[in-house]
């Protein structure tokens, strides 16, 4: 019995330490896949495929509402409405053979710190895709 209560706090500290990290994990290779959704979804969302006219195209760029809104339908986190998505274009406009990046950043609120009041903890994630349409 004693053993036990000498025992019992490390072993419940190692195993609710392994599930707050394979549950930041998870939370972070979500976060990850959604980037990478983005980006996929930005690159077939071109000047060309959205029939934009030439005096718009130095000006059009994806929504990143839309872009969210397609990224949020994918994810299985409790908290994915509350991400926060940026488009931007590194190569100046949105046409064919240019580049496109979405970046990704969700406020992860930890297990534990629920009960033990932890502050969050960013989580963010970028990807960049060609353009094809």
């Amino acid at each position: 019995m004693v053993e036990f209560a000498i025992a019992a706090p490390i072993l419940f500290l190692m195993i609710f330490g392994i599930m707050e990290g394979g549950w930041l994990y998870y939370n972070q290779n979500q976060i990850t896949d959604a980037a990478r959704e983005g980006a996929r979804y930005a690159a077939v969302h071109g000047t060309l495929a959205e029939d934009v006219s030439d005096a718009d195209v130095s000006t059009y760029v994806v929504s990143a509402s839309d872009v969210k809104t397609d990224i949020v339908s994918h994810l299985s986190i409790p908290d994915a409405s509350n991400i926060v998505v940026t488009v931007t274009r590194p190569d100046g406009d949105m046409v064919p053979g240019h580049r496109v990046k979405v970046k990704v950043t969700l406020l992860y609120h930890p297990l534990i710190g629920y009960a033990f009041g932890s502050a969050a903890i960013t989580l963010s994630s970028s990807s960049t895709s060609i353009i094809y349409y």
